[in-house]
Formats: structure tokens, sequence, C-alpha cells
């Protein structure tokens, strides 16, 4: 008999292609985390500059618009009031206001300081005793200064409602191409795992099949019939090399039996 071949070493197992194809959908996973923690991260720092900045800005200019209305209201208490005890109320609700908005307004700082420096005037004049220069004052002078801080505060809102909208629809747009990159990313994902599925799987059931058709046909008495895979480094080239040793053993055990 002839001494059997080397035997290879296996070096490519099954169990290592079957850990290869349950890899591929974990790195895809891998994938589509890392590209929606990318993501969440833009998103989150632009929903940030919207709430720090424009929401903050707009919430100024409410302070004040709100801030300017209550002025307006001490202010014409102050000019109309008939006595001092009256006027010294609506200079104390004005004097609280405008602490208030010297502390919140710091967006529209210069429109706010020209507003109460035209009504300085007039509440002096009443407070000197002189309420019709006062009141002059203020239909002359504090009327077109509130008007024009109200069209600043107008043009204040309506660039940050501006820069607000901008900041949602890119956030929007980074919402509706992170899904359509997710949606990519899943369908190679799906593609990929299945393309290595079927490769795996033929690499394991072909030479199987070929296998058992050998070993049938072997086991009929055809023993000329070379047995397939058997250089390959794997389990399969294994049983492959062991079937041949067999069909030596069983050819030579034949031909003993046909010369007695």
């Amino acid at each position: 008999l002839h001494a059997p071949p080397a035997r290879p070493e296996i070096t490519v197992t099954i169990a290592r292609r079957l850990v290869g194809l349950s890899l591929v959908p974990l790195l895809v996973i891998a994938v589509l985390s890392a590209v929606a923690w990318v993501v969440v991260g833009r998103i989150e720092t632009r929903n940030r500059r919207l709430q720090h900045t424009h929401v903050v800005a707009l919430a100024t200019a409410a302070h004040v618009a709100r801030d300017i209305s209550e002025q307006a209201v001490y202010l014409e208490a102050h000019l109309l009031a008939d006595d001092a005890a009256a006027r010294a109320r609506a200079r104390a609700g004005w004097d609280a206001v405008s602490d208030h908005d010297r502390r919140v307004h710091g967006e529209l700082v210069a429109e706010v300081a020209a507003w109460r420096a035209l009504a300085g005037p007039a509440m002096a004049a009443a407070d000197a005793g002189d309420p019709a220069r006062g009141r002059a004052l203020w239909l002359a002078d504090v009327a077109a200064a509130r008007a024009a801080l109200a069209a600043s505060g107008a043009r204040f809102i309506d660039m940050n409602e501006g820069f607000a909208a901008a900041e949602v629809a890119g956030i929007a747009g980074n919402v509706a191409g992170t899904n359509r990159v997710l949606l990519v990313l899943a369908i190679v994902g799906l593609v990929a795992t299945a393309g290595f599925g079927v490769i795996t799987v033929r690499s394991i059931v072909g030479p199987l099949r070929g296998l058992q058709a050998t070993v049938v046909e072997v086991a009929a008495g055809d023993y000329a019939l070379a047995i397939p895979h058997t250089d390959g480094r794997d389990e399969i080239a294994a049983l492959a090399r062991a079937i041949d040793v067999l069909k030596r053993g069983a050819a030579a055990t034949d031909e003993q039996r046909w010369i007695k």
C-alpha cells in the first residue's frame, strides 16, 4: 500500500466561516450606530444654538415689548397725575420697570436707551410742576420714539424668527438625511449579509454533497473514482482525505480478495 499523502493543516474552518457570517450584521449595526451618533451630535449642537441664541433673543424681544408697554402706562400716569403723590407712585413704577429692562434688554440697548432718554425730560418737566410741558414733550417726541422702538423690535423679532426657522429646517434636513443614510446602509448590510451567507452555505453544502455522491459510488465498487476536495484546508477537506484513505483500503482489500 502507498503511504497516504501528508495532511495539510486545517486553517480555514467552518466555524470561522460561520463566525464571519455572524460578524457581517454586527459590523453593519456598528456602522449604523456610528452614523446615528454623529448625526445626533450635529442635531444637538444646532438645537443648543437655537435654544441659547434665537430663542433667548425672541424672549428678549418679548420682554422689551412688555416693559415698554408698562413704562408707557407709568409715563402716562405720571404726566396726567394731579398731585405729587400720584406722580411719585408712577415714577416708582417707571423706575422698577427701567431697572428690569437694564438687565434683560441686551440686544436692544440703543433703542431702549433712546426711549428712556426722551421720556426722562417729559417726566422731569412734570416733576418740576409743569405737567403741560411734559405732556407736550410726550406727544412730540416720546410717542415717536416708542413707535421707532416698536419697529426695531419687530425687525429684531423677524430676524430671529428667520434664524430660528433656518435652524429648525437644518435640523429637519439632518434628520431626513440621516434616515436616508441609515436606509441605504441597512439595505447594503442586508445585501452583504445575504451574499456572504450564500457564499458560506455554498462553500459548505456543495462540497458535502459532492462527497456524499462520491461515497455512494465508492460503496458501489468504483474505486477508481477520485475523491474531490482533498487538497483544501478545512474540515471538509480533512473528511475528503479520510474518505480517500478508506477508499484506498477498500480497493486493496478487494484486490487481495480477487488474488486469492
